[in-house]
């Protein structure tokens, strides 16, 4: 036997892991589906008591901020949707800081990062999951904007610098006020 034929079963596996990637990237959901609504009953606790839920913000674009503390990305653009989000709500937009933490001192340490960074101009949510799963969102950070009678009208997966994250918020915005 030669040294090559214990190489036949690698081969095999890396095909069929090469295979399985390009099967999943063809046809499984990848991120928010734009132009589609989320579910009616969607409702988000909300880090300082009480709830929102999704529908009683139509009339309004929404931004959904999904992040988490221990996400390098999330936490260098937070502050920046804090801020860009201050600017526009003035236009009627409501930004929305959805954490995807978890264990049983999530709200704790969702308490010192939002201390620690100053975050004033977002309500600050806790995701179990359900609202991340109906907006198929995979990866964070991922924004959501939502138009004003609630349909995804726009996503960004990763993190954006200020100046590019104002121009994708001004570009939905726009799209939401469009009959």
């Amino acid at each position: 036997m030669d040294g090559r034929s214990g190489l036949r079963p690698l081969r095999w596996l890396l095909l069929l892991a090469a295979l399985a990637i390009l099967f999943g990237r063809l046809y499984l959901p990848s991120g928010p589906e734009v132009g589609v609504a989320p579910p009616p009953d969607l409702h988000l606790p909300l880090l300082d008591g009480g709830e929102m839920r999704l529908a009683d913000l139509r009339g309004k674009t929404v931004v959904l901020d999904f992040w988490a503390t221990w996400c390098p990305p999330c936490v260098e653009s937070i502050p920046a949707l804090d801020r860009v989000s201050q600017e526009f709500s003035e236009r009627g937009l409501v930004a929305v800081a959805v954490n995807r933490d978890e264990g049983p001192d999530r709200e704790a340490r969702v308490r010192a990062f939002v201390k620690a960074k100053g975050l004033s101009g977002l309500r600050v949510a806790l995701d179990d999951g359900r609202t991340a799963g109906a907006l198929k969102v995979r990866a964070l950070p991922t924004l959501v904007v939502l138009d004003r009678e609630g349909t995804v009208r726009a996503a960004h997966v990763g993190a954006m610098e200020e100046d590019e994250l104002r121009a994708f918020l001004s570009s939905a915005m726009a799209m939401s006020a469009a009959p």
